[in-house]
């Protein structure tokens, strides 16, 4: 008998904490409500130097970046809500990959499917139209700017990624 109560006061005693944290995780990690469709951009500008460093002149603050998704002939802001990267509250952050700093712009948690229209607002009166086309089997074939292919599927396999000229 005294055993049995050790053994249930042993697996109380760390089964408890892992309930709790397990039960958090989704707050923690973003699981819930991350983004369904988000890709990475560089930016740089014509003499090809990484706008988002803030060792380039002129460069770009993330946190003043808003993105807009063209709705109905409406702009509504992209907002998520939760997640651990406070910072992409507005649909953009600053990543990491090897030596170079990009931008990850997440759109909806209902992942897109069909094309649409989006705005990123680099700062007051500072913007750029992007045009993502979808095929018929709702996979995601270009990203536009201007008429201006940014990133096209063909040749490109794996995650969307590309580099940006800021003018």
């Amino acid at each position: 008998m005294i055993k049995s109560n050790f053994s249930q006061k042993i697996f109380f005693l760390f089964a408890c904490p892992i309930l709790f944290l397990s039960s958090c995780i989704g707050d923690l990690c973003g699981c819930v409500d991350m983004a369904g469709f988000h890709y990475d951009m560089s930016v740089v500008d014509e003499q090809g130097r990484n706008l988002i460093s803030e060792e380039t002149p002129n460069h770009i603050i993330p946190s003043d970046i808003r993105i807009f998704i063209v709705e109905n002939g409406e702009e509504v802001m992209v907002r998520q809500e939760g997640g651990v990267e406070i910072e992409s509250r507005h649909g953009v952050v600053t990543v990491e990959v090897g030596d170079e700093k990009r931008l990850r712009l997440f759109y909806d948690s209902e992942g897109r499917t069909e094309d649409f229209t989006s705005i990123i607002q680099w700062s007051e009166g500072d913007r750029d139209i992007l045009d993502h086309r979808f095929n018929s089997e709702k996979k995601l074939i270009q990203v536009v700017r201007n008429e201006e292919v940014l990133w096209d599927a063909e040749g490109n396999a794996g995650a969307v990624m590309f580099t940006m000229v800021k003018k």
